[in-house]
């Protein structure tokens, strides 16, 4: 038997036509990879870019191991995950699973076996006649989370002359559900400049971890991506997005969960969705702000009832398996600029926020030179160009800065530009998209073949990271650039509370020749913390 598996200026003069061009091209070197100097350091010892590690490596793997067994040279991996619709694939394989190579030699035969409560088999599936290779995969509707299974394979063709019998006892599983939490980012931001953004995503089931792509959608085309993120068991990661909007108007964002391995148990909560809108260059000061401080728990029970239909014996177990996960994340977002001041490089910054008006953090940026800084100077007009993208690796406060300007004395045309963004991510670590890389990280022409993420901070965990939130949270936000000019803003936001609770309740029966049974599961998902958000437009 055979398996298979199955920025706009109005009204210009033609002189001046000229030199916006070029102010034009000046700004579209952003697209181009760079990276920081090596000396554009900040004066804490604390402050610094971010840690990247490739995205290869997992930041964490707490989730529950397949099983695994060796006879003779052979080894052999057995996985079952159980999905939402009471299915579960059982899978066996000589090399790694999800590898996406040939496993070597081949599963002659493989036998399923279903375990009781005193490791007794229930029953046994056998599979002859396999010509697959090194992977055996196959799908049954009669196993609970939780229940153990034998799996035994005959391997061929790894030790010469001779069939290895290779026998492991794999526990069933959830399979991991990813799931896109929030996607955060400013309420406005001038045209042709790059926009930061936040996703945060979840694995709400906790038994094991998954990869996927993260990918920012902007009016419904792709715009950026984080690919192969790999979000532990019932971890929570953020994913860090770039992006220039060419065009003015109110913009449609949406992040999505994609290509999920080991698979996703639902794709109903793969995606999280915002907007933004993109304006035109004009005297004022904005700034958008955004806090919360979140709680999640998830609850999941079972109960199973298996009978023989010869009646003579019966078992039934209520409530078999119980399992809770619980996570706690705080996010934090300043978005603000001004178009009447331009910060000179060096700069330095001070950040503080609070709570009911008591400060909780404290992050100082000291003379940041730029990164990247671009100027011309014709004799008849100027323009300058600079930005800087710092972490405190002891708050985990990001700071991004950008800032430009222009000037034609003889028609008396100018304009200014600062835009800032600080953030508190949330989760346990940050990935760092392609664009994000390739604006902040890579050298110019560099290609760039992988993503990276950076724990969001210094410990890599949450030990003295959360901060109490009263009913009000502020930021009060300080720049002063080179020349003395200073720029801020004091942003208070009115915390309300949030809450989501919902449960789930599914059964399915299954019948056979000698036996029939019922497995039934409850799950109950829910958030409750706090929220809130404020933002201003000045005119001048």
């Amino acid at each position: 038997m055979k398996i298979e598996t199955s920025l706009v200026y109005l009204r210009p003069s033609a002189g001046l036509l000229r030199k916006l061009i070029l102010s034009s091209l000046a700004a579209s070197l952003l697209a181009l990879p760079l990276r920081a100097t090596a000396g554009a350091q900040t004066g804490g010892s604390n402050l610094s870019k971010p840690r990247l590690i490739s995205n290869a490596k997992k930041y964490s793997d707490a989730g529950q191991r397949p099983a695994t067994g060796r006879s003779g040279s052979a080894s052999l991996t057995a996985r079952a995950l159980l999905g939402r619709d009471g299915q579960t694939a059982v899978e066996l394989t000589t090399g790694s699973l999800d590898a996406g190579t040939p496993a070597p030699g081949n599963i002659l035969k493989a036998q399923l076996k279903p375990l009781n409560n005193e490791g007794e088999a229930q029953y046994a599936r056998n599979y002859v006649g396999l010509t697959g290779g090194g992977h055996f995969a196959v799908t049954v509707n009669d196993l609970r989370r939780g229940q153990q299974v034998q799996a035994q394979a005959s391997v061929g063709g790894i030790d010469s002359n001779r069939t290895d019998v290779v026998t492991v006892v794999e526990t069933v599983k959830l399979r991991p559900d990813l799931a896109a939490a929030s996607l955060v980012a400013p309420a406005k931001s001038p045209i042709n400049t790059s926009v930061n953004m936040t996703a945060v995503v979840r694995e709400l089931n906790g038994d094991v971890g998954a990869r996927a792509n993260v990918v920012l959608y902007v009016d419904g085309a792709e715009a950026d991506r984080a690919d192969g993120v790999w979000v532990d068991a019932g971890g929570t990661v953020s994913a860090a997005f770039t992006h220039t909007f060419a065009s003015e108007g109110v913009k449609q964002l949406e992040v999505k969960v994609e290509r999920v391995t080991p698979g996703d148990y639902r794709a109903d909560n793969n995606s999280a969705k915002g907007s933004i809108e993109i304006v035109s260059p004009r005297v004022k000061l904005s700034y958008y702000a955004f806090a919360n401080d979140i709680d999640y728990s998830l609850h999941y029970s079972t109960d199973y009832q298996y009978n023989y239909n010869d009646g003579t014996v019966a078992q039934s177990q209520a409530s078999k398996y119980l399992t809770s996960t619980k996570s706690h994340t705080q996010d934090i977002h300043f978005y603000g600029w001004s178009y009447s001041t331009a910060v000179k490089f060096p700069f330095s910054a001070s950040i503080t926020e609070l709570s009911d008006g008591a400060p909780v953090v404290s992050a100082s940026f000291d003379r940041v030179e730029a990164d990247y800084a671009y100027s011309y100077n014709d004799g008849s007009s100027q323009y300058e160009y600079g930005y800087a993208f710092r972490q405190d690796n002891a708050t985990g406060c990001y700071l991004y800065v950008n800032t430009s300007s222009f000037s034609e004395p003889a028609s008396g045309y100018e304009w200014n530009t600062t835009q800032v963004t600080y953030t508190r991510h949330a989760g346990d670590v940050t990935y760092h998209s392609s664009g994000s890389y390739r604006s902040y990280y890579a050298y110019q022409g560099e290609t760039v073949y992988d993503d990276f993420y950076s724990f969001n901070y210094d410990s890599g965990g949450v030990d003295g990271v959360f901060k109490p939130f009263g009913t009000q949270y502020g930021l009060d936000v300080t720049f002063t650039g080179a020349d003395g000019t200073a720029a801020g803003a004091s942003p208070r936001m009115q915390l309300v509370p949030t809450a989501f609770d919902r449960s789930n309740s599914f059964c399915w029966e299954y019948s056979y020749s000698f036996a029939n049974g019922r497995n039934c599961y409850d799950d109950n998902y829910t958030y409750s913390g706090k929220d809130g958000y404020a933002q201003e437009d000045l005119g001048q």
